[in-house]
């Protein structure tokens, strides 16, 4: 087989590709073909070991490159011991890329083992492996496993060890003992132990492990005959001592081994000496453990539970930020707060603590990601078939499932790769952050971080900064430089490759200070620009840069960094030789002006490159040649706009102000108004652009408006019902936004349905008996807005579930989709005849393409059941114009013979009460179609026929008013003194006008403010854009887009309804379910004390609120509510018996409980009762005003007792209402009669 080339580019994912493929083909060769196997598998060696030399392998990677060379090493022969030190020293080089506990463990069993054989000493080794776990758990064999290779070391999966019967054979008798010594020899096996145990010592779990391996090592010499027993006590000893100094978790556990220890070889009379000492240490480590413990224990949970990655999913940077982020963040607060302190030994330790932390943190989170699905099964899952197949399988994708799963790969692996250069970058920066920093130790973290990350050039640049802060030589700071530029190395970015540059010459001006600082023999501060040597070489340093980035033809450096840090060196020195005029600064000009002219001739269209030469010349004071500059800009970029007609034409007009703003400081009149001609021409016609495209888009709009169709159903357009379009709720700002929070009768948007749209909560008109017109409020940015989230086209229903399958098995079922932003169920369901059961569940997706994905699941087996799964919307049905009678149940009667129903979402009735809809979801869209078929246009009471479509979300219906919204224009802050006809004067302008409208205070007096009903949706926005924020009469008016109609709630006078009568027709619902929906509260309660008696209901459902609060039209109805509800006679449902409490404030006497409780039986004691009062006056405009209904809720409390907390159902802060004793002596039943007497 012919030797490939080896590989020289720095990017991990070519490397891994050649590794798959070289594991794949020796594979397949088998033992049926030897020699094809053998040749691949030395291959395979080759390739790790170039791949080691460049960047650092994965842990996968690792364990198959290692068990292949303890193969290969002895192949013929036993192990000689130089063969053993290679070895050894390839486990210490994997272990010095990360400290992986796994690999530190691996490697001092193999010197255990290897010792153990050659001196005869006997061993113990501690185990931690799970009892009960069978032995294909127990143990693996990666290089059997992906390369097919037999007789390679075995590793004990549980206790991350090798198993010592798999290892290869020593040469003992074939080489001297003495030649040993050097390699497996007692002081160089301590040696290499010891080293090991230091690197991972402060990691606060996993370190216990690797140390007990080394008190193995030093006990199973103390029950040789090796070492004299003294001289091994005194070390074991210091052993443990040394390890209670160290925080750890098993602290209390290593305290009672030194403590049995001590009574086993120790004399008597030192036991009470040495437990004391150690008593002390352990004291204080304790305390710095317990500090930690419990995100310790959070770590750790994570950590050990093996699900840290998925393939194709997220879940691993969702659990780095939620239990690792906030570990390190507190960690490097304490280490930085610790090192201002004077108490450098705890400074100390809290650094070491923080290094552990990354430590622990990098080989999960800090290496470079696998780029694709298929790797992410190698190197996440370890899944050798399904890695295999993944190619042949991802071809029967379609080309847009394809796209989108190329696209969810490449956010992945961004999203990764910047959560490991960030960990890095935080690693060094809390090193450096230290009073005398250490050297040695930041040089090695920026090594082993470019080797882990070689392809984040930010890294690269701080392994460069750190390397000149430190004093490295120039050959080595240019060598890091040259592997990251070398072609070949790196696809490097024209940003990047700048980047590069620039921390390169940052490190040649600070070693050239340096240099120029020692030569002087005194610490001052040399520009290095005042000599001409060093002027000269970081000169050429600058060229040769500038010469790497313009070998990257189709790529440029817009900001151009690299040009002006050119510049800016020859005009220090051009400065320093004592100006342009001298005559050593004219021979310095001309290699400024050349890097402008051959950034002009490289990037033509930058405006920025002549905005930065115009600047230059004006700091030359060379005006003319300044204005040649804006005027060769202008005239290329003027020609390019018209040419290619962009709209995105900021940086033009940036050089436009620039150049107007020059000509005012140096050109004469006719200048400034050539340069003001064309400034403002260009702006005409980027407004004229604007226009085009605004209407193009509105025509477009339009006509789509119409293909759509008038109606969400096809139901009978003369019912009486009212069904609103969806719609969702218009945001405010401002003031205006708290006077709506304060004021209005629902202060939180309440979601009817989580997969079809929200039905619009339009508000009721204000009284006829208003004096004044209340004002709209307005809306800003409108075409800003950001756009709400697709939940019908991001939902999927999982359906025919086994009844005992679980969310997390869902979960796992859609594994590798895309990121899951909610689950609901899965829910049993039963059919109407009662045969069939099984279980369904709704799920939404984060974008599109996961619920695209989520359906090639569809007939696959989950548990003992083939799953389907289907588009949410394609299973659900709008439903209307039933009978004003039918509640829950009627609905699920009539629709349950078509199929299992998921659920039945009813709507919020509290903003608008003729509403009477609902959506049926299926679990299959064959029974939706079937339902739609049978019951759509059927006639179920006398003038009643069903209206039944499927809730497809194009079909949403469009009000009536949406465009006239945008028509409209709200105007505020002009002068008090004119007239309607003045108003509309001022606007006609701009277009036809339908009327205005201004505002007038009680006295007839304008209050300055108005609106405009323009003809045209254009002419509205063309005024908005021309007279916002302009003056008129001496008034800066504002004029903005009218907000939409009936969004605002009640008016103003709506708003002062007797908040006592409110509250004498209200009450309390206990002990509903978690799960209610609003409208069937008031179903409920309809039910029970008689069908339109309720006017409204107060729900918010939060998954643990288990009240409502019901508005009754009369207070007759609220007291029958109160008296059936103490009888148990008011029902949710079957199991849900409700209790119903009022609500006046003259009693505190009515049952109180806390949310979701049972109310206590045969309490003889007074009880308190839950009132209904506005939220007290904190000061502040706007802040004092009573409430309406449905906004503040509180229990009330004796004087005997503190304010009792608000229930889960509350959503403000109330005083507690303190009431007389003659009250409190009534129960709540005789209270409400009293109330009704009254």
């Amino acid at each position: 087989m012919a030797t490939e080339p080896a590989l020289s580019t720095l990017q991990p994912t070519a490397h891994r590709e050649r590794f798959l493929h070289l594991q794949t083909s020796a594979r397949y060769a088998g033992s049926s073909d030897p020699t094809a196997r053998l040749n691949n598998i030395l291959a395979l060696l080759n390739a790790y070991r170039n791949a080691a030399s460049l960047t650092s392998l994965r842990p996968h990677d690792w364990d198959i490159f290692l068990a292949l060379e303890i193969r290969l090493a002895a192949a013929t022969s036993p192990l000689t011991p130089d063969s053993l030190q290679a070895l050894f020293e390839l486990h210490k080089n994997a272990t010095l890329q990360y400290s992986s506990t796994e690999l530190l463990k691996r490697y001092v069993s193999l010197i255990i083992t290897y010792f153990s054989r050659l001196h005869g000493v006997d061993f113990a080794l501690p185990s931690t492996q799970l009892a009960g776990a069978s032995s294909a758990h127990r143990s693996s064999d990666p290089a059997l496993k992906w390369t097919s290779l037999d007789s390679c070391p075995i590793i004990d999966a549980a206790q991350s060890l090798y198993n010592p019967a798999s290892l290869p054979l020593l040469a003992q008798d074939a080489v001297d003992l003495a030649a040993w010594d050097s390699v497996c020899g007692i002081e160089a096996v301590r040696w290499r132990i010891r080293e090991a145990y230091t690197r991972c010592a402060y990691q606060l779990q996993e370190s216990q492990d690797v140390w007990r391996l080394y008190l193995a090592f030093e006990e199973a010499l103390l029950a040789s005959s090796q070492v004299a027993r003294d001289q091994q006590l005194e070390t074991i000893r210091h052993v443990y001592l040394a390890r209670l100094k160290v925080p750890h978790a098993a602290i209390d556990d290593t305290f009672q081994a030194f403590s049995s220890f001590v009574t086993q070889h120790l004399p008597p009379h030192q036991y009470e000496s040495e437990m004391s000492a150690a008593n002390m240490l352990v004291a204080e480590s304790r305390t710095i453990f317990r500090q930690r413990e419990q995100l310790e224990d959070a770590l750790q949970s994570l950590l050990s539970s093996g699900n840290i990655h998925a393939p194709g999913s997220r879940q691993d940077l969702d659990n780095f930020a939620t239990y690792c982020k906030p570990y390190l963040r507190w960690q490097i607060n304490r280490t930085s707060r610790a090192l201002r302190s004077k108490d450098k030994a705890h400074a100390q330790t809290e650094l070491d603590l923080t290094c552990g932390l990354f430590e622990r943190l990098i080989p999960y989170f800090g290496l470079h990601p696998p780029s694709s699905q298929k790797h992410e099964l190698v190197y996440y899952s370890d899944d050798v078939e399904t890695s295999e197949h993944y190619s042949r399988q991802f071809k029967r994708l379609s080309q847009e499932e394809r796209d989108a799963r190329t696209q969810h790969e490449q956010q992945l692996y961004s999203e990764r790769l910047s959560l490991a250069t960030d960990l890095w970058l935080d690693y060094v920066s809390v090193l450096s952050s230290a009073s005398r920093p250490d050297a040695s130790l930041i040089m090695d973290i920026c090594t082993r971080s470019v080797r882990c990350l070689p392809t984040s050039t930010s890294l690269y640049c701080v392994l460069m900064h750190n390397s000149a802060r430190f004093r490295r030589s120039r050959p080595q700071i240019e060598q890091f430089f040259e592997k990251a530029v070398t072609p070949g190395a790196l696809q490097l970015k024209a940003s990047e490759l700048t980047d590069l540059c620039l921390a390169r010459v940052d490190c040649e001006r600070e070693l050239a200070s340096f240099d120029l600082v020692v030569k002087a023999g005194a610490e001052i501060d040399v520009d290095p620009a005042r000599d001409m040597d060093k002027f000269t070489e970081i000169y050429a340093l600058l060229s040769y840069s500038l010469g790497k980035l313009a070998e990257l033809e189709d790529d440029r450096d817009a900001s151009l960094r690299l040009e002006r840090c050119t510049v800016n060196w020859v005009e220090r020195a051009v400065f320093a030789m004592g100006g342009p005029a001298s005559e050593g600064g004219m021979g310095l000009n001309e290699l400024a002006e050349s890097v402008w002219q051959t950034a002009v001739t490289q990037q033509p269209d930058n405006a920025l490159v002549y905005r930065e030469a115009a600047a230059y010349w004006m700091r030359r004071f060379d005006a003319s040649k300044a204005r040649g500059w804006f005027k060769a800009g202008v005239s290329k970029l003027e020609r390019k706009q018209q040419q290619e007609a962009t709209q995105d034409s900021s940086v033009y007009q940036t050089l436009l102000q620039e150049w107007v703003q020059f000509e005012h400081q140096h050109g004469s009149i006719e200048e400034i108004e050539y340069a003001e001609a064309k400034a403002r021409a260009e702006r005409q016609r980027a407004l004229e652009a604007w226009y085009a495209s605004y209407a193009q888009y509105g025509y477009q709009a339009e006509a789509q408006t119409q293909q759509q169709g008038s109606s969400h159903t096809n139901g009978d357009e003369s019912s009486a019902m009212q069904v609103e379009a969806p719609s969702a709720e218009p945001s405010t700002t401002g003031k205006r936004k708290a006077d709506n929070d304060n004021d209005n009768i629902g202060d939180a948007s309440i979601t009817d349905t989580q997969m079809a749209t929200r039905a619009e909560e339009a508000t009721s008109s204000s009284t006829a008996s208003t004096a004044v017109e209340q004002p709209k409020k307005t809306r800003t940015n409108d075409a800003n807005a950001t756009p709400t989230r697709d939940r019908e086209h991001c939902s999927v229903l999982v359906s025919n579930l086994d009844p005992s399958t679980d969310a997390q098995a869902v979960r796992s079922f859609l594994r590798g989709c895309g990121r899951i932003v909610e689950l609901s169920g899965p829910t049993v369901l039963t059919s109407a005849s009662g045969t069939t059961t099984s279980a369904a569940a709704l799920v939404e997706f984060a974008d599109p393409a996961g619920s695209a994905s989520a359906l090639t699941r569809h007939n696959k087996p989950l548990s003992s059941s083939v799953v389907s799964v289907y588009i949410g919307w394609k299973c659900t049905l709008f439903v209307t114009n039933f009978p004003e009678d039918w509640e829950d149940t009627h609905i699920r009667e009539a629709f349950s013979p078509f199929g299992l129903i998921f659920t039945v979402r009813w709507p919020s009735k509290r903003f608008v009460s003729t509403r009477r809809f609902c959506y049926i979801q299926y679990t299959t869209p064959d029974s939706a179609a079937a339902a739609v078929a049978a019951l759509d246009q059927k006639e179920v009471a006398e003038g009643r026929k069903l209206s039944v479509a499927l809730s497809d979300p194009s079909r949403r219906k469009q009000r009536s008013d949406a465009q006239e919204n945008a028509k409209e224009l709200f105007v505020s802050g002009f002068p008090r003194n004119i007239t309607e006809e003045d108003f509309k004067m001022f606007f006609a302008e701009f277009g036809a006008i339908k009327g205005v409208r201004l505002l007038r205070n009680v006295d007839g007096g304008l209050k300055g403010i108005g609106f405009v009903d323009f003809e045209k949706v254009l002419d509205a926005h063309r005024a908005m854009r021309e007279l916002n924020s302009t003056k008129w009469r001496g008034k800066t008016i504002s004029v903005t887009i009218a907000e939409k109609r009936g969004a605002h709630g009640a008016s103003k006078g709506d708003r002062k309804v007797d908040v006592q009568d409110r509250k004498q027709r209200s009450v309390r619902v206990e002990g509903l379910p978690v799960d209610a929906q609003e409208a069937l509260i008031q179903q409920a309660m309809e039910r029970a004390v008689g069908l339109g008696s309720v006017k409204q209901v107060l729900w918010r459902p939060d998954g643990g609120n288990r009240r409502a609060t019901v508005e009754f039209g009369v207070a007759a109805d609220a007291g029958k509510a109160v008296l059936l509800g103490g009888a148990g006679n008011v029902r949710y449902d079957d199991e849900h018996v409700l209790e119903v409490v009022a609500m006046d404030d003259e009693s505190a006497d009515a049952p109180m409980h806390v949310a979701g409780s049972l109310p206590a039986q045969g309490s003889g004691s007074a009880q308190q009762a839950l009132a209904f009062v506005p939220r007290a006056s904190r000061g502040g405009r706007g802040r004092g005003r009573g409430r309406t209904f449905g906004v503040g809720f509180s229990h009330n409390t004796t004087t005997s007792a503190p304010p009792a907390t608000s229930g889960a159902g509350d959503d403000m802060e109330v005083e507690p209402n303190v009431e007389s004793n003659a009250a409190a002596k009534l129960t709540g039943q005789d209270r409400f009669r009293a109330m009704l007497q009254r």
